[in-house]
């Protein structure tokens, strides 16, 4: 016999550096799904141009300019619209780093973001003893309404806020758990660093207490203490928020875009249910989807507009008599969707209001609840079906990932050519006069190579006036454009709406004078010149065109007073400097007598 079969086999590696290396190659497969599939829905949003209010925070943002942009962003609330100062910082640093000549690294950053959160929420699921937590994820990474999230620039507060938030959650329940003092404060400082990104995760302390009921069937005394800095830094930051929205309307003159159809306590009740159940049903059935959706009558609401509220009854009181069993979870879940949500139900009024009533990226935190219900239901279904359904049941449930993930890319794609974005979302929503302003500008910046797209553009920015009179940038694109296409005359109308509805508007004060002198009615002319020098006593070309009109009155030393002050504030212009010259020379030749023979 061999000797060599006695040899006792070496003992396996049980080191810590082999656990270390180990590689969960399942774990890691699933994590490599998500990530590419979240890479291939999201991929033409990472060539998306500028959305929704990517102007206020990005393009037009004079803040982004300057240089204490840091210290105002933290210790200067009112500075900008929000107090979110980690984003602030974050969106300056991209700023320096990208500039606005282009989105790909905002896109680029959000997705990244939106992958880790998916990645994070996956963890969080694997806590609750899900096996199929990974599914949640997949879910998350891959429903069409984050589409808005990842496609907008300015979403960074949706994307930068919420892996904080899902650590803070995993913390405090590694807390629940152990009751270590560092875990503890470890989810204070996440759940800061979330709120500093976006006030939307305010509801955390309440679910802190839902979570010990959920978890002990009753909140204790101990849970009141245990939350209470968590409601404290809320109320902080959420009074920090309110004030500095109040201060930032009052130094910018922020003007609405338009009126809020949003009426008194009988509306507001109607539109809180109507926001409930279709922010519910879209997580399911997102179709159609779009960035304006319909915006019903509710002032005063018909009796149909209170029928959700029965079927909010109708679930809530079905999860409690079930209490015991799988409703408790339910209503882990309902509460955190529906928390997440209360600030956009229409309890109170808010200035995106006076465009719809729902937007998708309000989902983008909310939706985890439903999600975490969904996983945890077919983790049930599979356990309790017979074994000969299960293979149909998971190819019905690959099937739907895989047409949710298709109607994602789908509808990314959109976001790469903004043209056919908001021609779609004229298709299904054809009086949203912010759809049919974006539409509008979109085919005037192509129409400046074609006279038939320019006229098309002017005739939507037409219908948005018309759905909209009181939308200053619809009026003043109106009135560019009709001065662009020769049409002086015509361009009076839209021009006088935008001064009135903004005052203090320097630049459409400007162009209607302009066009006012170009139409001879120099009067009114000469008005809007003196309002604006009023606004800007420092504008050259608001005294060389006061000028010019004073000169076709026969105002002429008015007129050379104006041309004067023109050349003492920019010597450069030569505009003012050749009017100046033909009136001296007129003057010369006025004065020569002729020498008789």
């Amino acid at each position: 016999m061999n000797g060599s079969q006695n040899t006792p086999s070496p003992p396996p590696d049980i080191s810590p550096a082999s656990d270390f290396l180990r590689i969960d190659w399942p774990m890691l497969w699933k994590g490599l799904v998500i990530i590419a599939a979240a890479c291939w829905v999201y991929a033409p949003t990472l060539h998306a141009t500028w959305y929704g209010d990517d102007p206020l925070y990005l393009t037009e943002n004079p803040l982004l300019k300057d240089p204490t942009r840091l210290w105002k962003a933290w210790f200067e609330p009112g500075s900008f619209i929000e107090y979110y100062p980690l984003t602030q910082s974050v969106q300056w640093y991209q700023w320096l780093a990208w500039g606005t000549s282009d989105t790909f690294g905002y896109h680029v950053s959000n997705l990244v973001l939106h992958i880790l959160s998916a990645l994070l929420f996956w963890r969080l699921l694997n806590k609750f003893g899900l096996r199929l937590a990974w599914v949640g994820g997949f879910l998350f990474a891959i429903h069409p309404v984050m589409v808005d999230s990842i496609g907008t620039a300015c979403e960074l507060k949706n994307t930068l806020s919420l892996p904080p938030f899902l650590l803070a959650m995993a913390l405090y329940f590694d807390f629940e758990e152990t009751r270590q003092p560092h875990a503890y404060l470890l989810t204070l400082t996440m759940f800061a660093v979330a709120m500093l990104c976006k006030i939307t995760m305010m509801f955390f302390p309440i679910m802190i207490l839902i979570y010990a009921w959920w978890k002990r069937d009753r909140v204790t005394l101990n849970d009141l203490k245990i939350s209470a800095p968590f409601f404290v830094l809320t109320l902080v930051l959420v009074a920090i928020n309110l004030q500095t929205s109040i201060w930032y309307a009052q130094g910018t003159h922020y003007v609405q875009p338009g009126p809020t159809p949003l009426g008194g306590l009988e509306s507001r009740a109607a539109l809180t249910g109507l926001s409930l159940a279709f922010y519910f049903g879209h997580c399911f059935l997102a179709w159609p989807i779009m960035p304006f959706y319909l915006q019903w009558p509710i002032d005063p609401p018909s009796l149909l507009q209170f029928a959700p509220w029965f079927g909010v009854f109708l679930v809530i009181g079905w999860c409690w008599r079930q209490r015991e069993g799988w409703g408790r979870h339910a209503l882990l879940g309902l509460s955190f969707f529906t928390l997440g949500l209360a600030p956009f139900l229409g309890v109170y009024k808010v200035t995106y209001m006076c465009l719809t009533w729902f937007q998708d990226h309000f989902l983008y935190l909310p939706i985890i609840g439903l999600i975490a219900i969904v996983v945890a239901g077919l983790e049930q279904a599979g356990e309790q079906l017979p074994r000969k359904v299960y293979p149909p049941g998971v190819a019905v449930t690959t099937l739907a990932a895989a047409l949710l993930a298709f109607q994602t890319h789908s509808y990314a794609k959109l976001f790469a050519d903004p043209e056919e974005l908001w021609a779609y979302n004229l298709q299904f929503n054809p009086n949203s006069w912010m759809a049919r302003y974006h539409y509008g500008i979109n085919l005037i910046s192509v129409g400046q190579l074609n006279k038939e797209r320019l006229e098309q553009g002017i005739e939507q920015l037409q219908e948005s006036t018309a759905l909209n009179p009181d939308f200053f940038s619809s009026q003043f694109i109106l009135g560019l454009a009709l001065n662009d296409d020769s049409r002086p005359v015509e361009a009076i109308g839209p021009l006088q709406e935008a001064v009135r509805i903004k005052p203090d508007y320097d630049m459409s004060r400007f162009v209607l004078g302009v066009n006012l002198e170009k139409a001879q009615r120099f009067p009114e002319a000469v008005e809007q010149f003196e309002a604006l020098l009023k606004l800007n006593p420092h504008s050259d070309q608001a005294h060389t065109c006061l000028g010019v009109t004073l000169a076709h009155m026969g105002r002429n030393a008015e007129a050379v007073e104006q041309f004067q002050i023109a050349l003492q504030i920019n010597p450069e212009n030569a505009q003012a400097r050749n009017f100046l010259a033909q009136w001296q020379n007129q003057q010369t030749r006025a004065t020569q007598k002729p020498v008789t023979p």
